[in-house]
């Protein structure tokens, strides 16, 4: 889809480091084992940059992360 067409329907792609450093703010540096919950998840860019956050930040395993903690609608 071009972009002129993708402006005219409404939608937007978030860049990654824009996701990246939403992730930060919202998880921080301690995570407590709460879910994640993303309403609109659309391409889906936050729902990787949170697993990818937590992953590398607190160790936990993919599978385990996506299973149990993201929730997308």
């Amino acid at each position: 889809m071009k972009i002129g067409k993708q402006k005219t329907l409404g939608i937007e792609f978030t860049p990654e480091k824009i996701a990246d450093y939403i992730s930060k703010l919202t998880i921080g540096n301690e995570y407590s084992g709460e879910f994640v919950l993303d309403p609109s998840t659309g391409s889906g860019v936050f729902m990787r940059r949170i697993l990818n956050y937590i992953v590398r930040n607190f160790h936990l395993s993919p599978t385990y992360v996506i299973e149990n903690i993201l929730f997308g609608v």
